[in-house]
């Protein structure tokens, strides 16, 4: 195996080791909200919204990017 393969698999696993870290961040309603309507929202803004449907949705688009990322890993 190549060094420039073995270098993209541990890329590959680095990045869905971290989706999945988010992902279950997200889950659990802590951390920081990767979000468009967050991030451009003020604090008084933040402090008022409804961070349920944020946090019901954005998980799983860091479990479809683990699927990804683990599925190049056998290519």
């Amino acid at each position: 195996m190549a060094t420039t393969a073995r270098i993209g698999i541990i890329i590959n696993f680095a990045l869905m080791v971290f989706c999945v870290f988010i992902s279950a961040r997200q889950f659990a309603e802590k951390g920081f909200l990767f979000n468009n309507a967050y991030l451009f929202a003020t604090k008084d803004e933040r402090a008022k919204m409804e961070k349920s449907l944020i946090t019901d949705n954005l998980p799983l688009c860091f479990v479809s990017w683990v699927q990804y990322f683990s599925s190049a890993l056998y290519l």
